[in-house]
């Protein structure tokens, strides 16, 4: 055929002056178009350890059109400790890199493709630091807790991981190596800290010393020392 659409095929025969004549209809159908080509997008991605990330790929045809092969296709990891997929989509189990191979055959061709996937600890992005209260009298001692926040969203104390403490002023407070802070004098002082995950930078806190809310008796006297009445009467101390 030489395009798609309906024909009639003729045909005659003549044989001692006696011809003979036949016809048949047919109809040309397009050809089937060949898979020539398997493409994969993203062609490089990055997902923390124990999330997902999804893949996509895409078959070409000889003639010229595309379809979504992602179901269609067998997927496959080059390293299934550090990730696995199915049907494109992937999972991190633990840091590396692993490459994913695509393979899609349809009519008698095969087509391969692939992507690189790199799978990254989770890290922390900021650490704060906190105390149970913004103020402290002259003599009190507080003790810190430090919170670290991941990439993933999660959340773990840290307080004793961190190091480098430190206050702005330490006429006003005294501080420990684990971070525990006693007031001194009255004023205002800033505690930092660092953590080794976070880039050496510091977090900090506000604190104010006072002196003590009330006086504290020592002793305790009467006026007048003593007195003498008449039985039925009375006197004020």
């Amino acid at each position: 055929g030489n395009g798609a659409g309906p024909a009639i095929i003729q045909a005659s025969y003549t044989r001692d002056g006696v011809g003979k004549n036949g016809s048949a209809a047919l109809t040309v159908t397009e050809a089937a178009p060949v898979l020539t080509g398997l493409t994969v997008s993203p062609s490089t991605a990055s997902v923390l350890v124990g999330n997902g990330y999804s893949f996509t790929a895409t078959a070409a045809y000889s003639d010229g059109s595309t379809s979504d092969a992602t179901h269609r296709a067998s997927w496959s990891s080059g390293n299934p400790s550090v990730a696995t997929v199915q049907d494109g989509a992937a999972t991190g189990h633990n840091a590396g890199t692993t490459i994913l191979n695509v393979s899609l055959s349809e009519g008698g061709v095969t087509k391969t493709a692939s992507a690189t996937l790199t799978v990254l600890a989770d890290y922390i992005t900021a650490i704060t630091l906190s105390y149970p209260h913004y103020q402290i009298e002259v003599g009190q001692t507080m003790s810190p807790t430090v919170t670290a926040t991941y990439a993933s969203g999660n959340e773990k104390e840290v307080t004793a991981e961190c190091s480098g403490w430190a206050l702005s002023n330490e006429g006003v407070a005294g501080i420990d190596a684990s971070g525990n802070v006693t007031g001194l004098a009255e004023g205002n002082v800033v505690v930092s800290c660092t953590h080794a995950g976070w880039n050496g930078a510091r977090a900090t806190f506000g604190i104010g010393v006072t002196s003590s809310s009330a006086p504290v008796p020592v002793a305790v006297y009467t006026s007048p020392g003593s007195a003498t009445i008449a039985a039925g009467g009375t006197a004020s101390f």
